[in-house]
């Protein structure tokens, strides 16, 4: 995945986008679903991934470095203004829950949700794989820094054996990204308007995706869900299973909570 296929919409005009009645967010987190939202609401003219330097800088300056709340507050605020009503498919956007749209009427969000297990593997593998590839890859340069909190540096991706030595340092950091975020986004989405799917079932949703946008379904593009899969190299999970273990409540917590909105 290059920064030109995430910040370009390529192929259409402006002027054949339609246009929906709500402004939409994607407030999953990453490797959990977003290109595969993209492609679907392609007719609508998303954004994927919209500022993304400028909201990683920002949401690090936050995390790390005690960002005001005034400047926090006008960076979303001025992000939101510049994306207009198009559809914002970012990874990062469930960092600006709860401020993500309290100024704004007519929301709606949508949810994608992956099983911990899951979506370690698929985040590490991807990451290490585009890594080695792509070592200036400005999307997995920034996640790393901020959710492997430098128990593994970017140049060691280069090198699996290296990414194996260091896993028991970055397995429970997002273990607890996983508990942390997720737990966030289902507190906040209680009250809202929001269409709640599991990263495997995206495909199928098609008729869902259409009702909840109110929407033909004929302008939801299904053909290239699932395109952008991370490499299925190693299985993390397996030979550090005691940092599941002890996690066990906390996920399983979560897990109940999404079943409980979902009602399955």
């Amino acid at each position: 995945m290059s920064i030109h296929r995430l910040f370009k919409n390529s192929g259409a005009s402006v002027e054949s986008f339609k246009t929906l009645n709500h402004k939409v967010y994607y407030i999953g987190l990453p490797k959990t679903g977003s290109s595969s939202i993209y492609a679907m609401l392609y007719n609508f003219g998303p954004n994927h991934e919209f500022m993304f330097a400028e909201a990683m800088n920002t949401i690090w300056m936050r995390t790390k470095e005690n960002l005001p709340d005034e400047a926090w507050h006008d960076f979303i605020n001025s992000r939101n203004h510049a994306n207009e009503f198009k559809p914002d498919i970012s990874t990062f956007n469930h960092y600006f829950i709860p401020s993500l749209s309290n100024t704004e009427q007519n929301v709606k969000y949508i949810y994608s949700f992956r099983d911990c297990k899951s979506w370690i593997n698929s985040f590490v593998n991807f990451t290490a794989y585009q890594l080695a590839v792509l070592p200036s890859e400005i999307w997995h340069e920034m996640y790393v820094d901020l959710l492997f909190e430098k128990t593994i540096l970017k140049p060691e991706f280069g090198n699996i054996e290296r990414v194996i030595e260091k896993a028991n340092l970055f397995i429970p950091k997002l273990i607890n990204y996983w508990i942390n975020q997720n737990n966030k986004i289902l507190d906040f989405i209680a009250d809202k308007d929001v269409l709640l799917l599991r990263t495997n079932e995206i495909s199928s949703n098609v008729l869902n995706l259409a009702a909840f946008l109110e929407v033909d379904t004929s302008l939801i593009d299904a053909k290239r869900t699932h395109e952008n899969k991370g490499p299925n190299t190693t299985d993390w999970t397996k030979d550090h299973a005691h940092f599941f273990d002890s996690y066990h409540p906390q996920i399983k917590g979560i897990e109940k909570k999404f079943e409980l909105l979902t009602g399955r």
